[in-house]
């Protein structure tokens, strides 16, 4: 097994436990860009940490440049804690803490804290500290309410009056925000990105369609770096890595999918197919879906006979993979003499025939489409065939088929019958349908056209 395969593996076996959910501590990072212009409260990275034990709680907020002096109430940074992503906390163990100026002259940072309860909420006391350097800024708490609480989700933002005086800055107030995040072990849980559709069951020897695709409408998560591995499920053994490139990744971000197949073979035990990928910042995530091979059900056989032209038709179904595999071939018998198409598959998308033709037989081939590959049959000379279907080496129908095709000429349809008697078919092909009408010998007759009479029929 290549390393890359035992790595990513170990990661998707850790992420499908997601530990984090049991522990006692859960701590939380999420950087932020440099904005343009900086505000003089612009985010940088935010680190949170929440002891479950003590119900204790502290955000680390950092800063693209040093905090200055409170200048008007209003400015505030906060951090909303919550078992959802959220504005304000709401539930009972939710918490928002940050800090704040106050209404003091001159004005002054202050730490403040909200706790919530089932049926209310607690302004718990919170401790304040700046860094030597001024860039990073964290406050702390602790209370009951917190203890236990089964927070996932951080929401972080700050709002800053800038100066009007300041040449580099827009005057009025500043928000900045960081992207919603997780405490450690939630993200991919919670909110994963992507996710890889395959069906659960695959026939031995046929192609099953593997997508991927992005849950976010905005795709704005995905950070790239996705991998898909098919590996047997007992030995966890890869047999296809296949990495994303560039194009892929334009194309999630689009909203749109990126696609393989996985195929199964007699004798191959359960696979278990690995979508990696990162998210929000560098976070990996992963998914697994097991697939089962089976023998898979014999493609149905269905022929109809018509006017003109006859069908024969092989029908696989909408889910192509469930359809056992095997080379398709229907002979076109007359006599000793044979027209042979094939199929490499019953759900391949090109029929394949012999150069030899027969006389009186003429066939569209159409490709697998809507769940069936169909041979339409045309009536252009009476002839009695035989028609035999295989599937896999295996005879699966005998049919006879009667081809059609007979000209009728021309005739006059007269009003009288030599004997006197008046012709019904006059009345009815000639006068009631407006027929133009002619005379000859004082009989008045029209003209019945020349016609074609052609079917397919099948007989056992």
């Amino acid at each position: 097994m290549s390393r890359t395969g035992i790595l990513l593996f170990v990661v998707l076996a850790l992420l499908a436990f997601t530990p984090a959910a049991f522990a006692d501590t859960r701590f939380a990072v999420q950087g932020d860009p440099l904005d343009a212009p900086r505000s003089a409260l612009d985010l940088e990275q935010v680190r949170v940490n929440h002891d479950r034990d003590r119900g204790a709680l502290s955000v680390t907020f950092r800063f693209h440049g040093p905090v200055p002096d409170a200048q008007s109430y209003g400015d505030r940074v906060k951090a909303v804690i919550g078992r959802k992503c959220t504005e304000y906390p709401t539930e009972a163990g939710e918490a928002e803490i940050g800090f704040s100026s106050g209404y003091g002259s001159p004005h002054a940072w202050a730490p403040a804290a909200t706790t919530r309860g089932t049926v209310g909420s607690n302004s718990p006391a919170a401790s304040l500290e700046f860094s030597p350097d001024r860039r990073e800024v964290t406050v702390a708490t602790t209370d009951s309410l917190l203890a236990g609480a089964d927070d996932r989700c951080v929401e972080v933002s700050s709002e800053w009056s800038e100066a009007p005086y300041d040449p580099n800055s827009p005057s009025g107030p500043v928000e900045d925000s960081t992207t919603s995040f997780y405490f450690e072990g939630f993200e991919c849980q919670e909110r994963p990105n992507l996710t890889v559709d395959a069906p659960p069951r695959v026939a031995y020897g046929a192609w099953a369609p593997v997508t991927v695709e992005s849950t976010d409408s905005e795709a704005a998560l995905y950070d790239g770096k996705g991998k898909l591995v098919f590996a047997d499920a007992a030995s966890a053994k890869p047999f296809f890595e296949y990495q994303f490139d560039d194009g892929d990744d334009e194309a999630l971000w689009a909203g749109k999918t990126v696609g393989s197949k996985i195929r199964l073979d007699p004798g191959d035990g359960p696979a278990v197919i690995g979508l990696s990928w990162t998210q929000n910042g560098g976070r990996l995530c992963g998914v697994l879906r097991k697939v089962v091979g089976i023998r898979g059900s014999q493609p149905r056989v269905k022929l109809r006979g018509g006017s003109e032209e006859g069908t024969l038709s092989l029908d696989s179904g909408r889910r192509c993979w469930l359809t056992r595999a095997g080379a398709v071939k229907v002979t076109f018998a007359l006599g000793r003499r044979r027209r042979t198409y094939r199929l490499a598959d019953p759900c391949a998308k090109r029929w394949k025939a012999t150069p030899r033709r027969l006389s009186g037989l003429s066939v569209r081939a159409e490709p697998y489409s809507y769940g069936s590959a169909d041979l339409t049959i045309g009536a252009v000379a009476t002839r009695r065939f035989r028609v035999t279907v295989s599937v896999a080496g295996r005879s699966v129908l005998h049919r006879r088929m009667q081809t059609v095709h007979r000209h009728h000429k021309a005739y006059r349809v007269f009003a009288f019958h030599p004997n006197g008697r008046t012709n019904d078919e006059y009345w009815n092909w000639c006068v009631n349908e407006g027929r133009q009408t002619y005379m000859r010998n004082g009989n008045a007759f029209c003209w019945s056209p020349a016609y074609t009479d052609a079917s397919v029929r099948f007989k056992r």
